[in-house]
Parts: structure tokens; C-alpha cells; sequence
């Protein structure tokens, strides 16, 4: 399995790419109809690899764990294990072509 594309790895966070979207730009974004379907899809991609350490709400300024770092994968797309958390509490923003994916795979990862 050798996922092709990315999502959710925001610059500035430690494991995000440098020409990432701004966490802080893609936050709040309106609440879509399939919402939760979208985050258990988030939620139940494939452990792609491990990167040890822990994930920190970079948003709030107590920066509560989120819990482990870890990279995960439908097969297709890739991303960081505290996307769903992002996607979740502050509704961020996500790639348009990473949802109309999630969305014709009927939000199944695979």
C-alpha cells in the first residue's frame, strides 16, 4: 500500500509539510450534511506508520494530548492521526478532491 496523496498535514505542526494549508486558515469551516460519516471515515483508516511521540491541540493554548502520532490510509490518501480530532472540534476545512474520494468510495477506507 502506497498512498499517493496527502491530507490533513498542515504546515507548522511537527509533522506537517512545510507548503500545507494553515491549520489556523482552514478552521471553522460550515458544517457539512455527511460530517460524520466524513470522521468515522477519518477515524477508521489503516495504521500506515507510527511516529512515536504525541499529538498537542496546537490551537488551544493549554495544548491538551490528543493522544498518539501516527500516520493513517485508505490506500489512496494519507493522513495524520489528529485530523479526525481537527476535523471534529473545530470543523477544519478539508481538500475538496480528499472528500469527493471519501464520498465515492460510499465513506468505506477499505
Amino acid at each position: 500500500m502506497n498512498p499517493r496523496k496527502m491530507v490533513g498535514f498542515f504546515r507548522k505542526l511537527a509533522h506537517g509539510q512545510a507548503t500545507g494549508p494553515a491549520l489556523s486558515d482552514r478552521r471553522g469551516a460550515p458544517l457539512l450534511d455527511d460530517h460524520e460519516q466524513i470522521l468515522h471515515y477519518l477515524r477508521s483508516g489503516k495504521v500506515s506508520a507510527t511516529a512515536g511521540g504525541l499529538a498537542r491541540d496546537v490551537l488551544d493554548p493549554a495544548q491538551p494530548i490528543i493522544g498518539p502520532l501516527y500516520s493513517q490510509t485508505d490506500g489512496m490518501w494519507l493522513w495524520p492521526s489528529d485530523l479526525p480530532y481537527y476535523f471534529e472540534k473545530y470543523n477544519v476545512l478539508l481538500d475538496e478532491a480528499f472528500l469527493a474520494h471519501v464520498r465515492a468510495r460510499q465513506y468505506t477506507p477499505g
